[in-house]
Formats: structure tokens, C-alpha cells, sequence
């Protein structure tokens, strides 16, 4: 059995990789990026059809992962037509299909734990936001199986939270934002191995002539902001939420010129509009329930977002 993944060479699909190829599985590799079988985007319809042939399922990670993106449309191509180009692939293939979504795609939570039900109908704040809420959309049109990570952590993370672990790993005292801010978390090996899991009942669906879709939160605990950051650096300052407010709004009233030449204001604005007044507060029981998905306690192992 050959397994296709998108994004295979990515944070998550690399350790996804890994763990089909320890226990024996044959893995078809896709990614923009060296080093894998098929170096190839996903907004090529072509080449993602070529790249379905004689595999027996497919499980789609690729997607654009940043706030404050200086190319809206790129992460359009990239997250929405990539996943329908996927998904529509596998479909007329007769190949089940696992979408690698996000929590982030149901929209924000209060402080209570929301499960897979959940659904803001606000307007996402953020293009990645929106991306990824339109592209769990095609999936379950398609009704690909789908896996809703948490904020993913683990060693070489290397989005913006990974980075902000690292730095503030070498200041020498730290600043938080947003400390009440309850956010989800999933290490990433565990990760890898929820959305296999996903992967794998989709497979035993399909052999008992089922058709089935469903979704999954992959996430392992919530904690405040500012508790998870304590756990490896004490913060020494905290930016109040009038500050960081001022400054989102004030970023996104400059013109575009300016904000187009300065990731750092593209930052403060999503990351601005992304925290205000919200909760990222998800629970992972029914993965655990269903697919007897394990993870590791989020207490015991938050030194390693900073790796």
C-alpha cells in the first residue's frame, strides 16, 4: 500500500513520513521542496493527478502556514485551489482522502472547551484563517476525512510561534501578550500519528463499503497563553491589550505600500485581530475515543517548543 502526502518535506507531513515509513508503509513524498519523490505544486491539476496514480490513499498537509502574508493571492492558490485540485483528484481516482485542516478553521472559542461541532460564523481575521475555513469547506464537499491540529509544537518548528519560543529562549526576560488568551496545543509527533490514525480508519471504512467523512480535533490541552510561556521562561513584562490593540489598528491604517514592505506591522495586525477578546479552546476526546489517539501531556514535554 502506497500512501501519497502533500507537503512531505513541511514540519508535520516530514514527521508524518517518517512514522508511516518506521512501520513499513511505501510513501509517495510531494513537495515544492528537494529532497522528496515528486517535487511538484498542488495548484498543478496535472501533475497532483499524475501524483495519485497507483497510490491507495492520499493525505493532503500541503498548505501556506504564516500571519501577515505579503501574498494573499499566492495562499489562495495555494491552500484553497490546492486543496480542490487534491481532493477532486483523489475523488475521481476513488481514493480516500484525509485533509489536514486546522482548529483555526472553526473560529475562536470562549473559555470553554469546544469539540469538533463547534462553528464561529464571525469572519476569520486573518487570510490564513480564511484560507483554511475555505478549505475545509471544499473538503467536506468532497467528504475527505478530516484531522484539526492545535497550535502544533515540537523541535524546528518553523512558523512564528516556534521562532517566538527560540527567541525568547536567548532574551534575558520575557514579554507575553494576551496571557488569559487559552490556546490548544499538540506535539508534533503526536500529531503525525492523529492523522494517521484519521488516515487509517478512512481505510478501513472504504474496505467495509463505507463512505464516510468526519472530523477530528488533534489536540492534547489547553493552557493560557502566558502559563504555557512561564513553563520554560518567566515573563517579566506584559504587553497590555490596550497596547497591542492600539498598534494592530494603527498598523491597519497605513497605507498599503507601507504595510506591503514591513512584515513586522502584516504581523502586528493579524496577530492584533487574531487575539483580541478570543479563546483557541478545543479538546481532543474524540480522537482519543474513536481512534484511540494517545498524545503525550502538554506539561511534560513544553521544552521541546523551544528545541
Amino acid at each position: 500500500m502506497t500512501t501519497l502526502i502533500t507537503g512531505a518535506a513541511g514540519f508535520l507531513g516530514s514527521h508524518i513520513v517518517r512514522r508511516l515509513v518506521a512501520r513499513g508503509d511505501s510513501v509517495r513524498a510531494l513537495d515544492l521542496r528537494p529532497g522528496v519523490d515528486l517535487v511538484a505544486d498542488v495548484t498543478d491539476r496535472e501533475a497532483v493527478v499524475r501524483a495519485m496514480h497507483g497510490v491507495a490513499r492520499v493525505i493532503h498537509v500541503a498548505a501556506i502556514y504564516e500571519l501577515g502574508t505579503r501574498d494573499v493571492a499566492r495562499m489562495e492558490r495555494v491552500n484553497v485551489a490546492g486543496t480542490e485540485n487534491v481532493l477532486s483528484a483523489a475523488r475521481d481516482a476513488g481514493i480516500p482522502a484525509v485533509h489536514v485542516s486546522t482548529v483555526a478553521a472553526l473560529g475562536s472559542t470562549g473559555i470553554d472547551l469546544a469539540d469538533e461541532t463547534h462553528w464561529n460564523d464571525e469572519a476569520p481575521r486573518s487570510a490564513y484563517a480564511a484560507t483554511k475555513r475555505a478549505a475545509h469547506l471544499v473538503a467536506r464537499r468532497h467528504r475527505a476525512r478530516i484531522a484539526m491540529p492545535a497550535t502544533i509544537f515540537g523541535p524546528g518548528d518553523p512558523s512564528m510561534f516556534g521562532r517566538a519560543h527560540r527567541l525568547l529562549r536567548r532574551a534575558p526576560f520575557g514579554v507575553v501578550a494576551r496571557p488569559e488568551m487559552r490556546l490548544c496545543f499538540v506535539h508534533v509527533e503526536d500529531c503525525a500519528d492523529g492523522v494517521i490514525r484519521v488516515a487509517d480508519r478512512g481505510l478501513r471504512a472504504r474496505s467495509a463499503g463505507l463512505d464516510e467523512g468526519g472530523e477530528w480535533v488533534l489536540s492534547a490541552g489547553v493552557l493560557p497563553l502566558g502559563e504555557w510561556l512561564s513553563r520554560f521562561k518567566r515573563p517579566a513584562l506584559t504587553v497590555p491589550d490596550r497596547v497591542l490593540d492600539l498598534g494592530a489598528a494603527l498598523a491597519a491604517r497605513l497605507p498599503a505600500a507601507v504595510r506591503e514592505r514591513s512584515p513586522a506591522l502584516r504581523l502586528l495586525e493579524e496577530a492584533g485581530a487574531m487575539s483580541a477578546g478570543v479563546h483557541w479552546s478545543f479538546d481532543g476526546r474524540r480522537a482519543r475515543e474513536e481512534l484511540g489517539w494517545s498524545p503525550r501531556p502538554i506539561e511534560s514535554c513544553i521544552a521541546d517548543a523551544a528545541a
